[in-house]
């Protein structure tokens, strides 16, 4: 997957707007920075969904250090992420057995 798969989508304005990239069934939320803050299936809602946290450490600021809400980032998250340009080694240590 490339970034240019995914939608973009924004609503609202100035420091309230909410910014999203799409590839169904999920969405990613960004800041203002890009930087992926957390995820959500189109279905369920936040019910399937989780924070994502980056660069914690200081040293590489596109690397996933944390997530939660789930056990296992599902994979397409994973991979939406990468096409947006974030390192997401940390997830790929998991399990994947059911987090399609």
């Amino acid at each position: 997957m490339q970034r240019s798969d995914l939608t973009y989508k924004e609503s609202g304005t100035g420091e309230h707007t909410l910014r999203w990239y799409e590839s169904d069934p999920w969405s990613v939320f960004v800041d203002s920075d890009g930087v992926p803050m957390c995820f959500e299936h189109h279905e369920h809602g936040d019910e399937y969904g989780g924070g994502l946290w980056f660069g914690l450490d200081g040293h590489n600021d596109n690397a996933l250090r944390d997530y939660d809400g789930v056990y296992n980032l599902p994979k397409k998250v994973i991979v939406m992420c990468e096409a947006l340009g974030f390192n997401m080694d940390y997830a790929k240590d998991d399990d994947y057995a059911e987090a399609e």
